[in-house]
C-alpha cells in the first residue's frame, strides 16, 4: 500500500497509505485518494478494477474519480524485457475524455512515472 502511496501521489500529491486498497487479481478493485496541494486543491477518490494481468508483461485496469467521472477510463501498462537493466514500459489510457483532458492526464501519469524511476534508482544503489 505504502508503495502504490507513494508512487501514485508523485511529488505534488500526497496519498494517504489508509485510502489505499488493492485487491491485485483480475476482477480485484483498488481505491486511493489523493491529496492535492496548493491554492487549487482538490481531493479526489479514485477507484478501479483490474481487468487482466500477466505477470511481468501486463496491467490493465480502469481507473475512475468518485464522484465525477460517469464512466471509467481503460489503461493498460505493457512490460518488455530488453536486456539485464533494461525494461520499456508502454501506458496508454483511453476512454471518453476530451483531447484536452488526456494531456492533463498524460502530465499526470508522466510526473509519476519520473517520480517511480528516482525511487527505483535509489533502490539500485
Amino acid at each position: 500500500m505504502e508503495r502504490l502511496a507513494d508512487w501514485f501521489g508523485g511529488s505534488t500529491v500526497e496519498v494517504p497509505p489508509s485510502s489505499v486498497s488493492i485487491d491485485l487479481v483480475t476482477g480485484g478493485e483498488w481505491t486511493a485518494t489523493t491529496l492535492s496541494f496548493g491554492p487549487e486543491r482538490q481531493d479526489t477518490r479514485w477507484q478501479g478494477e483490474y481487468l487482466e494481468i500477466i505477470e511481468p508483461q501486463l496491467l490493465a485496469f480502469t481507473i475512475q474519480s468518485i464522484p465525477g467521472s460517469p464512466s471509467a477510463d481503460l489503461v493498460t501498462v505493457s512490460l518488455t524485457d530488453l536486456d539485464d537493466n533494461h525494461t520499456e514500459m508502454t501506458h496508454r489510457q483511453h476512454g471518453h475524455r476530451t483531447p484536452q483532458q488526456y494531456e492533463v492526464a498524460r502530465a499526470y501519469w508522466s510526473r509519476e512515472f519520473d517520480h517511480m524511476a528516482k525511487r527505483l534508482a535509489k533502490h539500485r544503489h
